[in-house]
């Protein structure tokens, strides 16, 4: 071939070998295997991402059922998503399922949620009512969002709950320090086939020097919660520690404004036929704390109102709205020591509206509330710092600070301890009598609560509904309490499920409350 000339390769020559029949009918087979074992397990990844909406939805229909069921003595019925945030106030729905509830009556309801759509063929419908969930769902350990660690379905403008920790609705510590890594495992133990799930919806609030951390509680059978946070510096986490391990679906932790601080809990369990579990942590979530000015002015205007109020038949530790003040600004009475109470909003998904925590000193209240009028937010505030001042009381007396109670035992002459019946008796009745305060029951008092209801919004007026639903419960009509633990309330309607019921029946009952003693 001479210099220019270009050569001509034959494009048979370099076609390279072929696949035979056989060889395409042997990777034919093999895909076939590999996909008749990797496609169920896709599928049941899938499923179980799709079921958590619907576990959580219930879980959070469910407690607001209860919720209602508590101020009303009825279920809800709701033929759709719109419905059910009508009369419920929820969100639900997330794509996958359609949800809706029936038989609803006095005594139970069924929530339904129905796959739709393609997974209407591969998901199974699931089902909730007042004692969590129906069918197959029982099974799933998902969070159903019921009551746990003491924090009961909700109270009239008060708190839920008991503890051993000087704590009012936020949960008793289990344990603290270090919990070794073989506890927190996520797995079951031997021959225990049961898988405790993450806590869902961890959400953390910032105030000023304190983040609040809350969850939505699992479904009742959970031992408690176990906490853990790590600073975060310029995009890294650094290393996890022990924070705490409590009851209850919630901490408030004192920290420094502008320092990011992240946070991870986990489900602890002790499943039928298991030893203790826990889960696998949750989704960290990170926040900074920071001096929120509709916060402050909130509380402000909270405590003003408070300290207008004036007691008809003041209950023990709380003569006045004015003394409850002065209380939480200066619990020792000493002006030289900075003890001020701190009154702090978090998101409490356990259906508690406040709650004051000896263990941390602090009083946590629903963020719902911070753009309410004072006279909602004044009336936890009264009940409350009662439990405060009790706690208070009873830790400078078993501590030997004080020879005896300032404000005497409990009516069968035992030491008054903060979380038992008869504080939460106490803690709501002053309450009531506050809220009488504001709005005297009088023709012009009355008018004015009238007026006052009409410039709520939908979230304000369940607020006041709960709190007129305490009036009827603890006082008499003449604005004196009803007697502990025997007395009837004598304004409880015939057609309401506590009617006759004894004040004592109602705080188990209708609030749910399950305290260390009957005084």
């Amino acid at each position: 071939m001479s210099c220019g000339e270009i050569e001509m390769k034959s494009p048979v020559q370099n076609r390279g070998r072929g696949f035979t029949l056989l060889e395409v009918l042997i990777v034919v087979v093999i895909i076939a295997v590999l996909v008749t074992f990797a496609v169920p397990q896709v599928i049941h990844q899938v499923e179980k991402s799709k079921k958590a909406e619907a576990v959580n939805s219930l879980g959070a229909i469910r407690s607001a059922e209860l919720l209602l069921h508590n101020m009303t003595g009825k279920f809800v019925a709701a033929a759709d998503e719109t419905e059910i945030q009508t009369a419920l106030g929820l969100v639900v729905g997330g794509g996958f399922y359609q949800y809706k509830i029936i038989e609803a009556n006095e005594e139970n309801f069924l929530a339904l949620a129905t796959p739709i759509g393609p997974f209407s063929n591969w998901l199974e419908e699931l089902g909730i009512n007042k004692n969590g969930f129906v069918g197959s769902a029982s099974s799933s350990g998902g969070s159903s969002g019921g009551s746990s660690g003491g924090s009961s379905g909700g109270s009239s403008g008060g708190s839920s709950g008991d503890s051993s920790d000087g704590t009012s609705g936020g949960g008793s510590i289990l344990y603290s320090g270090t919990v070794s890594g073989s506890w927190v495992s996520g797995g079951g133990s031997s021959g225990c086939n049961y898988t405790v799930l993450p806590p869902a919806n961890l959400v953390v609030t910032p105030n000023d020097s304190w983040l609040v951390v809350s969850l939505q509680p699992f479904d009742g059978t959970e031992d408690g919660y176990y906490f853990e946070k790590a600073e975060k510096t310029n995009g890294t986490v650094g290393t996890w520690q022990s924070l705490i391990a409590t009851t209850g679906s919630n901490w408030e932790d004192n920290v420094q404004n502008g320092k990011e601080y992240c946070y991870q809990a986990y489900t602890v369990a002790t499943p039928p036929g298991c030893t203790q579990q826990a889960s696998a942590a949750c989704t960290m979530v990170c926040n900074s704390a920071g001096a929120n000015a509709a916060y402050t002015a909130a509380i402000t205007a909270g405590k003003l109102t408070l300290n207008t109020a004036i007691y008809q038949d003041p209950a023990e530790g709380a003569p006045s709205g004015t003394a409850e003040v002065a209380f939480l600004a200066d619990p020792d009475g000493n002006p030289a020591t900075d003890d001020a109470i701190p009154i702090l909003f978090g998101q409490n998904q356990d259906n508690s509206l406040a709650y004051y925590r000896g263990a941390t000193g602090a009083l946590v209240i629903d963020v719902d509330y911070a753009n309410q009028p004072p006279e909602l937010l004044a009336v936890l505030l009264a009940h409350e710092t009662l439990h405060a001042i009790w706690d208070k009381d009873w830790t400078d007396y078993t501590s030997g600070t004080i020879a005896a109670p300032r404000y005497g035992n409990n009516p069968d002459g035992t030491i008054r301890t903060e979380y038992a019946y008869y504080n939460e008796y106490s803690a709501f009745t002053t309450e009531t009598m506050a809220w009488q305060s504001f709005f005297p029951d009088t023709a012009a008092g009355n008018a004015a609560k009238s007026t006052f209801y009409s410039t709520l919004d939908s979230t304000g007026q369940g607020l006041y509904n709960q709190t007129e639903a305490a009036v009827m419960y603890f006082l008499d009509g003449t604005g004196n309490r009803v007697s502990f633990p025997d007395g009837i309330p004598p304004n409880v309607p015939s057609d309401n499920p506590y009617y006759g019921s004894t004040v004592l029946e109602i705080l188990t009952s209708a609030y749910g409350y399950n305290l260390a003693s009957v005084y």
